[in-house]
């Protein structure tokens, strides 16, 4: 970052533009007190407590506020000769200070409570106030002069503000205290409850589902809880939000438990959280490409053709069936996802990191006319009879959702699939 100069207004940086214009830059005399006193007072410089400004190491100042005698040119190298001091500055009008030559008195500060002078020069304090010019004497070959800060009118008619040191009257001290009080109150009540929110549990969905089944509101079993331990630790506070607004792992948590146990599912809808409904659950379960769920594209293309021919394409027969599955898992550049494990559709893209095993086939196949078409498949591994069940409900409430008469339901295995 390249060097600003430290002078009142001046705007120079050491820069490649400023060195080819002969802009120097050169350190304050840190190691020479008296110089660096002169120094301090040629720039006019306070702290915000009055005190006189003190540059740092780092500081700089640039070689526009020197005459051109205090630099040393004999050699190569342009150098600032050891008693130069900074004469040239664009300071505003208030800045102006008086030359007044006095003799056998030295030049003083005086601290101020002005943040942004310590040098101000007007002879009178009008009411737009100003610096007050002290003689020492009526000598004029005096070498310095006192100049004292500006004071503010309300100094002048209360004589004990002068000092940022000075008691305050009594009934601002009160005004004060109470104020403070309050804020001390308030800040008191901030913390207690902070304290009691680190206290307070935090309820997530495996605390809740454990609180329902130690009090045996709900029956829930084990081999469900080790199927929802993936989502055990989210928040329960995020399912207020919107169903719009749900995370891949809060759609896959509901959709995991409504599949598995609709019951819990119900009572916990129902008495505990506002989770979304079954109709939204099927447009989690929906797929509009070819990948797992239930294909909208196809179902489209079946409602245009029965609008064209509504006797072949209303009454229908839907075929379930499973084809078992390599286990596999790869991951797929076009859809930047992996692929080969379980799941149901297009909400989550993936709702488990276990690799399927079966894939759960629907066909649609036309009682009137000679037609058939998948409509869903879902990539599952172990799956239940009742979250088959529960599968098989959404399908056919979607069918008929699309005015599909469903005459009956076949079956791949039907004994083994009867509850």
């Amino acid at each position: 970052m390249p060097v600003s100069c430290a002078a009142y207004g001046c705007n120079s940086r050491n820069t490649l533009e400023s060195r080819q214009q002969g802009v120097t830059f050169h350190r304050f005399p840190l190691s020479n007190k008296p110089l660096l006193q002169e120094w301090r007072l040629a720039m006019k410089r306070s702290k915000h407590n009055g005190e006189l400004w003190m540059p740092s190491p780092y500081q700089r100042i640039c070689s526009l506020h020197f005459e051109k005698q205090s630099f040393d040119e004999t050699g190569q190298t342009r150098r600032l000769r050891s008693n130069a001091v900074p004469s040239i500055f664009n300071f505003p009008d208030h800045f102006e200070k008086l030359h007044r030559k006095q003799k056998g008195r030295k030049r003083k500060y005086v601290r101020e409570d002005s943040d942004y002078d310590v040098c101000n020069g007007a002879e009178e304090v009008g009411e737009e106030g100003g610096g007050v010019a002290v003689d020492g004497g009526n000598n004029e070959d005096d070498e310095d002069d006192v100049v004292l800060p500006s004071v503010s009118k309300d100094v002048l008619q209360n004589p004990h503000l002068e000092h940022s040191y000075s008691t305050p009257d009594i009934d601002s001290l009160k005004r004060k205290l109470q104020i403070m009080e309050k804020k001390l109150l308030q800040k008191m009540k901030e913390l207690r409850a902070a304290k009691e929110r680190e206290r307070r549990p935090r309820e997530t969905c495996g605390t809740l589902l454990r609180e329902l089944s130690r009090k045996k509101i709900v029956t829930i079993t084990q081999q469900l809880m080790e199927k929802l331990q993936q989502y055990e630790d989210i928040p329960v506070e995020l399912f207020d939000k919107s169903p719009t607004e749900y995370s891949t792992h809060q759609k896959s948590f509901v959709l995991m438990l409504q599949l598995h146990d609709s019951s819990v599912y119900r009572y916990i809808k129902n008495h505990k959280l506002p989770f979304p409904s079954l109709r939204m659950l099927r447009s989690w379960l929906k797929s509009t490409n070819d990948g797992p769920g239930i294909n909208a594209s196809v179902l489209q293309l079946l409602l245009n053709k029965r609008l064209a021919n509504p006797y072949e394409y209303t009454c229908a027969c839907l075929v379930i069936g499973a084809l078992s599955l390599r286990q596999h898992a790869a991951y797929d550049v076009c859809q930047k996802k992996v692929v080969g494990l379980i799941d149901y559709g297009n909400g989550p893209e993936a709702y488990s990191q276990n690799v399927a095993t079966q894939t759960l086939i629907f066909m649609l196949v036309g009682i009137n006319g000679h037609w058939k078409a998948p409509i869903a498949y879902f990539l599952t591994n172990s799956l239940t009879p009742g979250a088959q069940m529960e599968l098989v409900l959404h399908a056919l409430h979607e069918l008929m959702d699309n005015g599909f008469d469903i005459k009956s339901i076949t079956l791949d295995g039907c004994e083994t699939n009867i509850q």
